[in-house]
C-alpha cells in the first residue's frame, strides 16, 4: 500500500521523460551537433542523477501497471484499480474549481430545466441562493417519476448548501445533468448556483506537478548551458569536482543509514511518530547537505585562489563574475543531487512509515493509499524549503570564500546558521529591554538571513501543507538574499589580487 502513491510520481516522470525524448529527437533532425551537446549535458552529474531517479520511478510505474491484473495486493497494487480514473483526472484538472451561475426563473414556473453538468464524483460543494421560495429536483422531473426523488428547497430568506461527506448517499455524489426548478410565487425569482468541484482522484495532481517540476529543472540547465556558456562550464566542473569527492558518498551513506534507523526508532509520541520521523528526516538532509556545502565551498574556492588556479582560469578568458557565479551554481547543483537522492528515500520511507505505524497499533487493514500519499505530499514543500535554505547559505559561503580561508569561513558560516535560526527569538526577547540590545538584534535580523522562514516543523506538527503562495514568497526571499550575497561576493572578489 505504501508503494502505491509512487505510481503517480512515476507516471509524472514518465510523461516528462517522453517530452524530453521527443524534444531531443526533433533537435537531432535539425542539428546533430546540438543533439550531441544535449547528450553531453544530460551526462553531467547534476542532470544525470536526476534523470536516473526519474527513469527508475517511471520504470516502476510501468512494471506496476503491467502487474496490476495479477492483483498483488501485498505489493500495494490496490491503487491501480483506479489508474484509469487517475489519468482521466489529470485531463480534468483545468476544468474544476469554483464557478457561479445565475438564472432567472419566471413566476409560477413548473419544473423549469436548468442545464448544469457536473461529472460523477467531482462535486464537493453546492450553494443555492434565491430571493424567492423554490423547489428543485435533480436529473429528473418530479411529475414523471414514480419513485421518490431528492428534493431541495431554497427559502427566499435563507440559502441552501450541500457539502460532500464520506459515506453519503446523496444524488449529488453522482453525475449531475440538469436541475428542475419550480417557482410557486407570482413574481420572477433569481437563482444563484455556486459549485465547487474537484477531480475524482485529487491525488492525481502529483502527475502534472512531477512532470512540470522535472521539465523546469532540465530547462534551467538548458538556459544556463546555451545562454551563459562560460558560467555553465565553471558550474558543471565545480559540481563534478564536488560529487567526485569521497565526502559526497560518505554523506549519502550516513544519510541513508540514519534514515533507516529513524524509520524503526520508537519516538514515544503517542501516535505522532510519523510527524516526528518526517521532521527528523528533513532536518537530517538539511544538516548533511549544509555540512557538505560548507566544507566543499570553503575548501574549493579558497584553495583555487590561494593555489593560483583561479588566475589560470580567469586568463581563458573567463570573467570574475562568471567564475564566482559558476562556483555558486556548482555548489547549488551538488546540493540538489543530495536533496534528490536522500529526499526521494525520505518520501518512500515516509509513505511506508504511515503503514508501519498503523500496523503497530493494529489498524493496518484500515490504512488507505490516500493516507500514505497525504503523508508523503505534506513533506514535499519541506524538502523544497530545505533546499532553499541550503542555497542561501551556499551563496554566503561562496561570497566569503573570496576573502577568507577555510577555517574562518567555516566558523562564520556556522555562526550565521545558528544565529539565523535564533533571530526571531532574539528580536522578541529584547522587547522592553535595553535600547542598544534591541537595536543590535534588529540590525542582525536585517543583515543576516532569517533561516526560520525555511523551518517546516510548524506545518509538520499541525499536519497541514504549506500553501504554494507562501512557498513562492519564501522562494522570492531566498532569491533576493542570494542576489545580495552574490553581489557582495563579486564586489570583494573584483579587486582581489590573484597574482
Amino acid at each position: 500500500m505504501s508503494i502505491a502513491p509512487f505510481w503517480l510520481v512515476g507516471m509524472g516522470a514518465l510523461f516528462a521523460l517522453a517530452i524530453l525524448l521527443g524534444g531531443w529527437l526533433l533537435v537531432r533532425l535539425v542539428s546533430r551537433d546540438a543533439a550531441a551537446e544535449l547528450l553531453d549535458l544530460a551526462g553531467r552529474p547534476a542532470l544525470r542523477v536526476v534523470l536516473i531517479v526519474a527513469t527508475f520511478f517511471a520504470t516502476m510505474s510501468l512494471l506496476a501497471t503491467a502487474a496490476a491484473p495479477f492483483d498483488f495486493e501485498l505489493l500495494g497494487f490496490r491503487l491501480f484499480e483506479e489508474r484509469g480514473a487517475a489519468l482521466a483526472s489529470v485531463a480534468r484538472i483545468p476544468f474544476v474549481g469554483e464557478k457561479s451561475y445565475s438564472f432567472e426563473i419566471q413566476g409560477n414556473a413548473v419544473e423549469h430545466p436548468i442545464e448544469l453538468y457536473v461529472r460523477r464524483g467531482e462535486l464537493q460543494r453546492l450553494l443555492l441562493v434565491s430571493d424567492r421560495d423554490l423547489r428543485l429536483t435533480l436529473n429528473a422531473r418530479e411529475s414523471e417519476r414514480e419513485e421518490e426523488l431528492a428534493v431541495m428547497k431554497v427559502s427566499g430568506t435563507d440559502r441552501a448548501e450541500w457539502k460532500r461527506h464520506a459515506g453519503s448517499d446523496s444524488p449529488l455524489m453522482g453525475e449531475l445533468r440538469v436541475i428542475y426548478v419550480s417557482n410557486n410565487s407570482d413574481e420572477p425569482a433569481t437563482l444563484t448556483l455556486t459549485t465547487n468541484t474537484e477531480v475524482a482522484v485529487p491525488e492525481a495532481r502529483a502527475i502534472p506537478m512531477t512532470t512540470f517540476g522535472l521539465l523546469a529543472y532540465v530547462l534551467s540547465f538548458l538556459i544556463l548551458r546555451f545562454g551563459f556558456r562560460k558560467t555553465s562550464a565553471i558550474a558543471m566542473a565545480g559540481c563534478k569536482e564536488s560529487v567526485s569527492q569521497p565526502l559526497f558518498y560518505i554523506i549519502l551513506a550516513i544519510g541513508a543509514s540514519l534514515m533507516v534507523v529513524l524509520l524503526y526508532l520508537p519516538y514515544f509520541t503517542f501516535g505522532e511518530d510519523v510527524k516526528q520521523f518526517k521532521d527528523s528526516g528533513l532536518t537530517l538532509i538539511v544538516v548533511l547537505s549544509l555540512g557538505f556545502i560548507f566544507w566543499t565551498s570553503s575548501t574549493s574556492l579558497a584553495a583555487e585562489i590561494e593555489g593560483r588556479t583561479a588566475l589560470s582560469v580567469l586568463s581563458k578568458p573567463v570573467g570574475r563574475p562568471s567564475f564566482v557565479i559558476g562556483k555558486f551554481l556548482g555548489m547549488a547543483s551538488s546540493a540538489a543531487i543530495i536533496f534528490v537522492l536522500l529526499g526521494s528515500l525520505l518520501l518512500v520511507f515516509t509513505s511506508y512509515k504511515a503503514m508501519y505505524e498503523a500496523g503497530e497499533v493494529g489498524r493496518r487493514s484500515l490504512v488507505t493509499w490516500q493516507e500514505c500519499y497525504q503523508e508523503m505530499a505534506q513533506l514535499a514543500p519541506g524538502l523544497l524549503l530545505g533546499f532553499m535554505e541550503t542555497v542561501v547559505l551556499a551563496s554566503i559561503v561562496v561570497a566569503l570564500s573570496t576573502r577568507l580561508a577555510m577555517v574562518p569561513n567555516l566558523i562564520v558560516c556556522v555562526s550565521i546558521y545558528v544565529v539565523g535560526h535564533l533571530l526571531p527569538l532574539l528580536v522578541q526577547s529584547t522587547i522592553g529591554d535595553l535600547a542598544l540590545v534591541h537595536y543590535m538584534s534588529r540590525l542582525m535580523a536585517t543583515l543576516l538571513p532569517v533561516l526560520e522562514y525555511f523551518n517546516y516543523y510548524g506545518a509538520i506538527a499541525s499536519g497541514q501543507t504549506m500553501p504554494l503562495s507562501l512557498v513562492a514568497l519564501t522562494g522570492l526571499y531566498a532569491l533576493i538574499y542570494v542576489t545580495i550575497a552574490m553581489l557582495l561576493g563579486l564586489a570583494m572578489f573584483e579587486d582581489r589580487d590573484l597574482a
